[in-house]
């Protein structure tokens, strides 16, 4: 229960129950997404092939690192999907046949369906790598294909939901504006990373594909056990890679903890 204070306005000075889920429920969402998911996206796509030679468990470290990322991310969205049901009293706030056009098509009414639809993609995408083929198998491509339409496209709906909390939710942030700019310049910082370190990733395949360098080799020692040894060009490029995704990662830390600094102190109501 809120305590109200006597005197003007009657304004309560107390978060109740509801109100704290509401905050922990962007709080969730916004670590989640904008911190664990959208890394392990990153490590998955342009990681692969960083310390190859170093698997604790039989398994490569962009795996390690990529399940890591995403089990620790659903874990998140899983707490801000319980917590905001539970400040609604396990009400759906989204389209539904009983609903007025004007409710279906509101800002909230959008904003829930696509963070439902953006977690149960999450969430299934586990599920989904368990049926996954062997690498060396000709269906593999097909299931990676698969895995990255859905991945990338549950962050782009997580993306779009957190991006009309920033621009319609006033009383969801101390600042809104704040908030805005700050997703903006998280959504810039993830886009230019993406692109940067694909074009890099490209710039090593085409100087293979021309003979420009070598390509990594793989030696069987002795005992059976194999061993990768990096071409120069591709040792290269994946460093820069490396160095080039530190930046990302303080920008996407920084940004996140400065929203989720503006959800908890957003209004009391």
């Amino acid at each position: 229960m809120s305590t109200i204070q006597p005197g003007a306005n009657q304004l309560p000075t107390v978060r109740s129950n509801e109100d704290q889920l509401r905050v922990a429920h962007g709080i969730c969402m916004s670590i989640g997404w904008m911190i664990f998911l959208s890394t392990g996206i990153l490590f998955a796509r342009f990681f692969r092939d960083h310390l190859p030679n170093t698997q604790p468990g039989g398994m490569k470290m962009w795996f390690h690192g990529h399940r890591i990322f995403q089990s620790i991310g659903v874990a998140l969205t899983i707490c801000g999907f319980v917590c905001i049901f539970v400040a609604n009293d396990w009400r759906w706030s989204g389209p539904k046949a009983g609903a007025s056009v004007e409710e279906n098509q509101s800002w909230n009414s959008i904003h829930s369906i696509c963070g439902l639809l953006s977690c149960v993609i999450a969430w299934a995408q586990p599920l989904n790598a368990v049926f996954r083929c062997h690498p060396g198998e000709r269906a593999r491509f097909l299931f990676d294909w698969i895995h990255r339409f859905f991945g990338f496209g549950a962050w782009l709906l997580a993306a779009a939901a957190i991006m009309i909390a920033c621009v319609h939710f006033d009383l969801m942030f101390s600042s809104r504006v704040s908030a805005f700019g700050l997703f903006i310049a998280f959504i810039a910082a993830f886009g230019l990373c993406l692109i940067v370190l694909q074009l890099l990733q490209c710039i090593g395949w085409i100087k293979q594909r021309r003979g420009a360098a070598g390509a990594d080799m793989e030696m069987v020692q002795i005992g059976g056990q194999t061993r990768v040894v990096n071409s120069n060009s591709n040792s290269a490029i994946r460093k820069l890679q490396a160095i080039l995704f530190i930046p990302y990662i303080v920008v996407a830390w920084g940004t996140c903890i400065a929203i989720c600094v503006l959800i908890g102190l957003k209004p009391i109501f």
